[in-house]
């Protein structure tokens, strides 16, 4: 993009130009972060650049839930949990709904409805996807899980 105006470099060393506005417009965390005079970045360049701790694929889904562009679907359950996280550290709604319909795709459900409700009981956001997905326990969640899923619940999610 020619008329990108910041970078944003992941953990993993990608980089990525955006467009202050629309990040600012999306998240107010990045809104109050432009209003700061930014640190010299370890890279040297034209545009300042925003090391993220985010990985690269972590960021590129990011910006694409962000911008007015067709959006992926994502089924990946590491990644969606990984969305939800950055959604919630920037304070992007606009990537939590999204996630949020991710969540709720009848394929994803029926694959794994502790992981979906692991995923979204994250987030108070996410309530109605977290209740979608316990009508679907119907298998031993315990033998049919992914091992750190329940670890991430405390009782008050599971009650």
């Amino acid at each position: 993009m020619t008329d990108a105006d910041v970078i944003l470099c992941s953990a993993d060393g990608q980089e990525f130009c955006a467009h202050k506005s629309i990040l600012s417009i999306a998240s107010p965390v990045f809104s109050n972060m432009f209003t700061f005079p930014q640190p010299p970045s370890s890279k040297p360049s034209l545009l300042p650049v925003v090391d993220m701790y985010e990985t690269g694929d972590v960021l590129d889904a990011f910006l694409l839930c962000l911008y007015p562009v067709q959006k992926p679907v994502v089924k990946d359950f590491e990644m969606l949990e990984a969305l939800v996280a950055a959604a919630k550290k920037y304070e992007t709604e606009v990537v939590i709904r999204l996630v949020g319909s991710w969540l709720v795709v009848p394929e994803t459900l029926k694959e794994d409805p502790l992981r979906v409700y692991a995923i979204a009981r994250t987030s108070r956001a996410l309530l109605d996807q977290a209740n979608a997905a316990a009508k679907h326990m119907t298998y031993n969640m315990v033998t049919h899980s992914h091992p750190d899923d329940l670890s991430r619940l405390t009782a008050v999610a599971l009650r």
